[in-house]
């Protein structure tokens, strides 16, 4: 009967780990410290990038997307209310006279002439010069 006893005891200690087994890491995992890099290696960024959280870039190349990111460029359906010259006699720089641009910091705009909508971003001063 005591054989009985202690085998029964012994069954129900082995059973009771049974459930704990189902929250184990899986096999050959590194039990939770990916550190969320798992992304960025799956894409092919080296762990060193993947670390910067900054889209894979190098960073001479962040540092220029930051140093750009303060320049404030228009884009088209945003207004010119200020600091802007009209160019006259569009035709001479190669561009289509029905329409109205203007200049500013050194980029031309098509431009509606009413409200100052930009219609279309035509580029930088100096390749018209060109």
């Amino acid at each position: 009967m005591q054989k009985l006893a202690t085998t029964s005891v012994i069954a129900a200690i082995a059973l009771s780990f049974l459930p704990a087994a189902g929250f184990a890491d899986p096999p050959g995992g590194k039990h939770g410290h990916d550190k969320g890099h798992r992304e960025a290696r799956e894409s092919g960024c080296p762990p060193g990038l993947a670390k910067k959280h900054n889209g894979c870039r190098p960073p001479g190349q962040a540092k220029t997307d930051d140093r750009d990111e303060h320049h404030s460029h228009k884009r088209p359906g945003d207004r010119i209310d200020r600091d802007y010259t009209e160019i006259r006699n569009p035709e001479r720089y190669g561009l289509d006279p029905r329409y109205t641009y203007w200049r500013s910091n050194d980029e031309v705009y098509r431009v509606d002439a009413q409200s100052g909508t930009i219609l279309d971003l035509i580029g930088a001063v100096s390749a018209l010069l060109n």
